[in-house]
């Protein structure tokens, strides 16, 4: 009989209790409630996204443009 171990599982199960416990800390941290820290996840989350974009979008014309 042998264990397995499966840390991805084990991380993708763990990840949503994690998620709140941080959101908990951070909001008696800093004083925001859940709500006001989804907003502040959305802005972030549109920000990075629309670098990702950009990124994406210069990297392909630059190697366009050296052909």
């Amino acid at each position: 009989m042998s264990l397995e171990v499966n840390i991805g599982d084990a991380v993708i199960r763990s990840a949503p209790i994690v998620g709140a416990a941080g959101t908990e800390v951070a909001a008696r941290h800093f004083g925001f409630t859940l709500h006001e820290w989804f907003y502040v996840a959305s802005i972030a989350y549109i920000f990075v996204q629309g670098w990702a974009v950009i990124y994406k979008t210069l990297k392909s014309y630059k190697e366009d443009s050296n052909e």
